[in-house]
């Protein structure tokens, strides 16, 4: 048989990398893996500050730049074998001992691992502007040869201004490969719409079964064992689409490194709770609002180092970062030790800005005063600048815990700083809901949204102006009616006594009132039916077990 020549072969190899650079379901895997690779890579190249001489650390990083490599390799990506090349070429003399991982080192790397992401993103979307990968292989080939690089035996500088808390370290791991396996999500979202199914028909046959008034206690215990095996399936195929908030947190210290750098602040983050899990459709949604609550507490909430040290505080501040399920919801706590909130400032800014009047300001109450940080366009910045100023901040939190039917909490603790506390649902497939009755009509309210039910006699309701109120916990609470707000009718006014459900959307509390209660179900959230006109104060329907449709109220809206 005769053999081919090297130039035949040659061709033959780029033939086969052409056609592998064509299957889009290969390219799909290769940027899924690299992406999670490189997330880990953010993660540790900023632990490495703190440790620089980490050999456990550095062989990671290595491992990860050198599979990115031989991958790429294998699918023919030229540009993106050479970047990693001298990434890896950078990462040796480090991991040999040769040379020092000082912050100039890093910050190159960074960037390497930054023109990496971006050369894996552009596979799926090539309209993303190509980075200077020349650029970037002589600034890492030229790396060491300024004076400004340590050589191994050189004393190591000072501290790093940011670390990962030990005990979050040392739970960095890998996954063995043949333990999981990927799954669209379209598949999942199927199979959820299924079990959801299976939930609707098991509450519609209790429903049966209780109205049908036998008393068969084989069948009766044949619905309960029925009952708990679709609960547990439920429950399986939701931690399908549950992922380690672990996901999320691991970008942040390198968010947090950079700006401090930047400020020339020096700033310890700590992180807990990482293994939390949370449905991953919300994981996504949870970055944006994270970052900007990060960035705040290091611009405007941790103080300079001389201003700390005049306060007697250390030179490093500290950030907390955690997350603990409480019950059905996720809770993320983030607490610096910085100066607080200075209410003044904040009172000063909104009356500039034209958000609220001195009548107003006089009336308020510290809580209603903290939460103007959420209005849109506030902020305290002097000018606007790389960081700060741009008109875009905690509006975006308030937006976006809205939108995942959460709950914001702001404490203030003047001159030792302050605490957000987000509350979240851990799914929006198949939620807790509490059926109540109002205009003759039953819905659904998220129990999520639900901080406290009160029963309130009417002569406890204030008019001021049009709208009425009551005094709640030493605060002032709106009432809303419920039938009254969806234009069903009903009368809010009525004699006796009402329940109100006190609602938390975001950072706002208002009370909803209701003419009944008819208790806790595990609802299906379903869209509404096309074509209907949509109604603000409704996300979407139900079936309930009597086979019935009835709304799910978005408490959002109806405030």
């Amino acid at each position: 048989m005769a053999q081919q020549n090297p130039q035949e072969k040659k061709a033959g190899m780029a033939q086969t990398q052409m056609n592998l650079m064509d299957d889009p379901e290969l390219i799909q895997d290769f940027v899924a893996e690299s992406t999670e690779l490189l997330e880990k890579l953010d993660e540790d190249l900023v632990l490495l500050e703190s440790s620089p001489q980490d050999q456990e650390i550095l062989n990671r990083i290595f491992r990860a730049v050198h599979t990115i490599k031989g991958t790429s390799a294998f699918l023919g990506y030229e540009e993106l074998v050479r970047l990693c090349h001298a990434t890896e070429e950078v990462l040796n003399k480090l991991r040999k001992g040769e040379q020092i991982a000082t912050v100039p080192v890093l910050n190159a790397l960074l960037d390497a691992i930054d023109a990496i992401r971006l050369q894996v993103k552009r596979l799926q979307s090539p309209e993303i502007a190509s980075p200077d990968v020349e650029s970037l292989e002589k600034r890492l080939e030229s790396l060491f040869d300024e004076e400004d690089f340590l050589p191994a035996d050189a004393p190591p500088k000072a501290t790093p201004d940011i670390q990962k808390s030990p005990a979050a370290a040392g739970t960095a791991h890998s996954t063995p490969a043949d333990q999981t396996l990927r799954i669209r999500m379209s598949n999942i979202d199927e199979m959820i719409n299924l079990v959801g199914e299976l939930v609707i028909e098991r509450n519609r046959l209790v429903q049966l079964y209780q109205n049908s008034g036998q008393r068969d206690e084989s069948l009766a215990e044949s619905i309960e064992r029925l009952s708990q095996i679709i609960s547990e399936l439920q429950m399986s195929v939701l931690k399908v689409r549950m992922i380690p908030i672990e996901k999320l947190f691991r970008k942040f210290p390198r968010v947090v490194r950079n700006l401090a750098h930047q400020l020339g602040k020096k700033v310890v983050l700590h992180i807990s709770g990482e293994d939390s899990e949370l449905d991953k459709s919300m994981v996504d949604e949870l970055h944006d609002p994270l970052v900007h609550i990060l960035r705040n507490a290091v611009y405007h909430g941790i103080e300079s180092p001389k201003e700390r040290e005049a306060a007697g505080k250390p030179q490093e501040g500290h950030i907390f970062l955690a997350a603990t399920h409480e019950s059905n919801q996720l809770l993320i706590r983030i607490r610096d030790d910085g100066r607080g909130l200075q209410l003044d400032r904040i009172a000063q800014k909104a009356l500039q800005k034209g958000l609220v009047s001195e009548q107003q300001l006089r009336e308020m109450q510290e809580e209603e005063l903290l939460h103007i940080i959420f209005q849109p366009g506030f902020s305290t910045a002097e000018q606007a600048d790389e960081v700060s100023g741009r008109g875009v901040g905690l509006d975006v939190v308030h937006n976006q815990i809205k939108k995942l039917n959460g709950i914001i909490e702001v404490h203030n603790f003047p001159g030792q700083g302050c605490e957000f506390i987000l509350k979240l649902p851990l799914t929006l497939a198949i939620i807790q809901a509490l059926l109540v009755e109002s205009a003759g009509e039953l819905f659904a309210v998220p129990l999520s949204s639900v901080i406290e039910i009160l029963k309130i006699d009417v002569k406890r309701i204030h008019h001021i102006g049009r709208e009425r109120t009551i005094l709640h916990r030493g605060s002032v609470l709106r009432l809303l009616h419920l039938g009254e707000a969806l234009e069903l009718g009903g009368n809010g006014h009525r004699s006796g006594t009402s329940y109100v459900l006190v609602i938390g959307v975001a950072e706002k509390r208002y009370g909803l009132m209701v003419e009944r209660l008819h208790g806790q179900e595990e609802v299906v959230i379903k869209p509404l039916a096309e074509g209907m006109p949509t109604v603000a104060g409704l996300a979407g329907s139900l079936i309930t077990g009597d086979g019935k449709v009835r709304f799910i109220v978005e408490p959002s809206q109806l405030i």
